[in-house]
């Protein structure tokens, strides 16, 4: 899966978009691996809610961003 980094929220974390739209946040970027989860009611700023199904291959849109 692609997600595409669309920027940072008011706490800092990558927020990143599939290609359905549908929006991801990076909660813990000083871990070496991902943690993404979905966002509640798909909004930028929403709180994180369900985290990403780890078999899924994501390839991050320029590239993962960090701390």
């Amino acid at each position: 899966m692609e997600l595409k980094f669309i920027g940072c929220d008011d706490w800092g974390r990558a927020v990143y978009e599939d290609c359905n739209q549908k929006l991801w946040k990076d909660i813990d970027t000083d871990c070496h691996f991902p943690a993404l989860y979905s966002i509640s009611n798909n909004d930028f700023d929403g709180e994180p809610d369900l985290p990403m199904n780890k078999k899924i291959n994501v390839v991050f849109i320029p590239r993962r961003i960090k701390k």
